[in-house]
């Protein structure tokens, strides 16, 4: 059985604020060379609902670390 494998291109955005990076990532020309997803990750949940909501962007009320639990943000 032949298994065909399509690449794919992910874009993380550790720290979406209110969707900046996402904006400027979306109007640059690599973004149309190939077919992205894109994950932005924000910690603050009065931000996260500020964020636009785009086609193959995945928006996340957590933070990232290189440990798994929680912490509180002041």
């Amino acid at each position: 059985v032949l298994e065909l494998r399509q690449e794919r291109y992910v874009f993380v955005d550790g720290g979406a604020h209110l969707g900046e990076t996402i904006t400027d990532f979306r109007l640059s020309l690599r973004r149309f060379l190939y077919p992205w997803d894109v994950y932005s990750f924000e910690a603050n949940p009065a931000l996260v609902p500020r964020i636009a909501r785009f086609p193959h962007v995945t928006v996340l009320g957590q933070a990232i670390w290189i440990e798994d639990g929680s912490v509180e943000f002041y």
